[in-house]
């Protein structure tokens, strides 16, 4: 198993750790939808795909439930690829290395893929155990939900016959979420002219933040890393020409790292430093999570860089572009902004932002505020991946046949409630007229980053509890 003497003895959990050996990063889900169509076939199953490469597995009507509606158990194949500065993984070639503490299971440099392995392990362990009575169940498995939720906006909604939705993709046992944001993708771009020149090129490295998913822990205010560099740069005091700018990986996590590289004159090499020093100490760290660790560098070298003005320009905007939490609600967090990739390299300019709301007119006015922004410093704009929240239900008889199983195995109440990070159910309801949805799931620590941890007695309790709501249908 996971570790030598690995006290869990759960088929999950070994499906969990067989397929944390299959690469399957967001636009690389082919194998990984391949290994549960043939586990699928193997445990006498129909398995459907449709043209996106979604998976559908049908498990029949166990003794007893012969009558049963469907249920639709649903999750994604993807997972957010994403790995500590100097490590060597190869996320198209090489498996995860897990690693158990006693309490959590992580990866050793990268992430995790609990977001959404979990799901994709309860599905499996459930077609697998036939012993299991349980109502007929539709389980889908969708394509690159973590780069714009593409496999459930082109679902081929006929596969599925079933009314009431289960989504395991939620990170907090005992939460019932019955309703998302929406999101819309905003990039900035431009063309930008660079020349040959000779100085002291000086590059700033900003790290130690701790990053995170971009819906789930945007409230926790930790830095951006661009914006964090943004900061240091305009504060100094002398004239740079940017070389290079590199920050952010995935347009749905804050990034945690910055490198910029700027030709400066060597006789301002003092005052440039001196600066960097005094903004550093400046920045106010509101999250305890974050870390800041900032370094500057040095060379003499010839390199490409941009004039001082195209310079202004790209810091100018990264200075005035929204960032974090822009409305909050008396739930919580209505509408925010991420810059989630922000690059700069051979005269090409790009930053890709997501902006996400519970308020669908707030993601066109937040988008356009972008685009004014951009269009200010001359830059080109676009929008894509558009899709809308998922409103809260206020007649839903699944969250309350859940709510009431909840209350009978743990004599508490299990938390009702919405989220700010997208999720997959509005889109696929919106294919299914009468759809009745709720997403849940174990604990999962820092998703979309190094740092990403299953809390193995929760997805244990989780199982046992997806168990019986089933058995409840």
């Amino acid at each position: 198993m996971i570790c030598e003497n690995f006290p869990y003895n759960y088929e999950f959990l070994e499906i969990f750790e067989e397929i944390s050996k299959i690469p399957h990063g967001s636009g690389n889900t082919a194998a990984i939808a391949q290994y549960c169509v043939d586990f699928a076939i193997n445990c006498g199953c129909d398995v459907m795909q449709d043209s996106m490469g979604n998976v559908v597995i049908k498990r029949p009507a166990g003794i007893g439930f012969e009558s049963a509606e469907p249920v639709i158990l649903q999750g994604h194949l993807d997972m957010v690829c994403d790995k500590a500065p100097g490590s060597n993984h190869d996320f198209l070639r090489d498996p995860l290395k897990l690693t158990f503490d006693g309490k959590y299971i992580t990866a050793e440099d990268t992430t995790l893929g609990g977001d959404d392995g979990i799901a994709i392990a309860y599905a499996l362990a459930l077609v697998k155990d036939k012993e299991l009575q349980l109502p007929p169940l539709e389980i889908l498995l969708t394509v690159d939900e973590e780069t714009g939720l593409f496999g459930a906006a082109g679902l081929d909604g006929s596969l599925l016959s079933g009314k009431n939705l289960i989504n395991l993709d939620s990170e907090e046992e005992g939460v019932l979420l019955c309703g998302c944001a929406g999101g819309v993708t905003a990039y900035t771009s431009a063309e930008l002219e660079t020349e040959e020149a000779t100085g002291t090129v000086v590059m700033v490295t900003v790290s130690g933040l701790a990053g995170g998913h971009s819906g789930v822990e945007i409230h926790k205010k930790r830095l951006n890393a661009v914006k964090v560099m943004t900061k240091l740069l305009n504060s100094v005091e002398c004239g740079y020409r940017l070389v290079s700018l590199v920050s952010g990986t995935k347009i749905n996590a804050i990034p945690c790292n910055c490198v910029a590289k700027v030709l400066i004159a060597a006789d301002d090499l003092k005052v440039f430093k001196n600066g960097i020093e005094s903004a550093e100490s400046r920045i106010e760290i509101i999250s305890p999570d974050d870390k800041l660790k900032v370094s500057v560098e040095t060379e003499t070298a010839i390199v490409n860089a941009l004039s001082y003005a195209d310079t202004k320009r790209v810091f100018g905007y990264f200075n005035d572009v929204a960032d974090g939490v822009l409305k909050q609600g008396t739930t919580g967090v209505v509408t925010s902004l991420n810059t989630g990739i922000s690059d700069f390299s051979g005269g090409k300019f790009c930053s890709v932002a997501l902006v996400r709301s519970m308020d669908n007119a707030d993601l066109s006015k937040v988008a356009e505020e972008v685009c004014n922004t951009a269009s200010k410093y001359g830059f080109e704009f676009k929008t894509s991946d558009y899709y809308p929240a998922w409103e809260y239900n206020q007649v839903s008889p699944l969250r309350e046949k859940i709510v009431s199983v909840y209350e009978k195995m743990y004599g508490k109440k299990a938390t009702v409630a919405t989220i700010h990070a997208g999720l997959e159910c509005g889109l696929i309801s919106d294919k299914i007229p009468g759809m009745d949805a709720v997403s849940f799931g174990p604990n999962i620590l820092d998703v979309h980053t190094v740092n990403e941890s299953l809390d193995v007695e929760s997805s244990i309790r989780t199982w046992e509890f997806l168990v019986e709501l089933l058995k409840s249908f």
